[in-house]
């Protein structure tokens, strides 16, 4: 809604001020277009079409000034067009003040605080509908694990190596809690990816 508004208002002050051509069919549409210098940057860019004659234009051109731009490339040729050159400044720079430094950062502080609800929700006010990091756990997981400390079993025979590489994976896992059903599920995989 301030970009429309914005745009409004520069439609409203600055209207008709820049354009691409100035005769149509013999009738005069724009008389300011000669006070843009060919040499500026304005012009050698062909920024015409970043204007306040319309209202698509004039949001098209506050949002550039939103995200910087060539903001000041812009100011220039619409303040040698319209010969206002203190009220283009002052209009560019409260824009782009207001619309970056307040706006932007008001939408930023929303959807920052929105994702923090629902995170601290999630992982915070209920711990315990936390999924455990076993059940996370893919096969592939294991198997990268169980690849990793194979080598150091190579030389143990095939129980003691299960076991070994049980209590490692378990280790690795940082599992709070070692029990039999734990160990016998972890050793299964085990014997199944020998």
């Amino acid at each position: 809604s301030f970009v429309y508004i914005s745009a409004s208002l520069g439609v409203a002050v600055w209207g008709g001020a820049v354009c691409r051509e100035t005769t149509v069919d013999g009738k005069t549409i724009c008389s300011n277009n000669g006070n843009i210098p060919g040499s500026s940057v304005y012009a050698q860019s062909d920024y015409y079409d970043n204007n306040f004659n319309d209202i698509a234009s004039a949001m098209t051109l506050i949002f550039e000034v939103f995200v910087a731009n060539n903001i000041w490339d812009l100011c220039d040729g619409l303040a040698a067009a319209t010969g206002d050159v203190a009220g283009v400044r002052a209009y560019f720079v409260l824009n782009w003040g207001f619309g970056v430094n307040v706006l932007m950062n008001i939408v930023l502080s929303v959807v920052i605080n929105s994702t923090l609800e629902v995170y601290g929700e999630k992982h915070y006010e209920h711990p315990d509908e936390r999924i455990p990091i076993r059940s996370r756990l893919t096969s592939f997981n294991f198997t990268a694990l169980y690849q990793s400390r194979r080598q150091r079993a190579i030389t143990l025979d095939k129980a003691a190596a299960q076991t070994t590489l049980a209590q490692d994976l378990a280790y690795e896992l940082n599992l709070e809690s070692w029990d039999a059903a734990s160990r016998d599920s972890l050793s299964s995989f085990v014997s199944s990816t020998s």
